[in-house]
């Protein structure tokens, strides 16, 4: 019996992980598309919960230092972004988003919003306030094992 569930929850990891969510751009081709963890970025960009501090964007993303760099550079490139030295401490960057990040902020929001509130519908709201603690557990776990 172990061995079919040890199966399935392999077959769930890779699952899960092969979702990779993806938002069309209002501009552009699909270069220009963001996943969830840019428009993520861009929304704390927006209204200001995550700036330049790149311990913040880590923890909210759940990513490393490397990541949050090269998610930076990637927006940028986009034209969703802006990165600007802080006069005051150069050590800081300011982030603010150009009026094309400001758009796709708005776009993605209303299509997660649809999405969420069609995946909480189908999959029924009791069950998603026991399932969303039972996941984060075994996230949990599995983080705990493969540190």
């Amino acid at each position: 019996m172990q061995k079919g569930i040890k199966k399935e929850v392999v077959r769930l990891i890779f699952r899960s992980k092969n979702i990779g969510l993806r938002f069309p751009s209002a501009i552009g081709g699909n270069e220009r598309d963001i996943n969830m963890a840019e428009a993520a970025l861009m929304k704390g960009i927006a209204d200001k919960t995550l700036d330049s501090e790149g311990a913040k964007i880590q923890e909210a993303l759940c990513i490393n230092k490397a990541a949050v760099s090269q998610m930076l550079g990637v927006l940028e490139r986009k034209g969703y972004i802006n990165r600007e030295i802080n006069k005051d401490n150069r050590r800081k960057i300011i982030l603010t988003l150009t009026s094309e990040g400001q758009k796709a902020v708005k776009s993605t929001e209303r299509t997660i919003d649809a999405l969420l509130s069609e995946i909480i519908e189908r999959f029924g709201e009791n069950d998603m306030k026991q399932f969303i603690p039972q996941f984060n557990r075994f996230v949990d776990i599995i983080a705990e094992l493969v540190k």
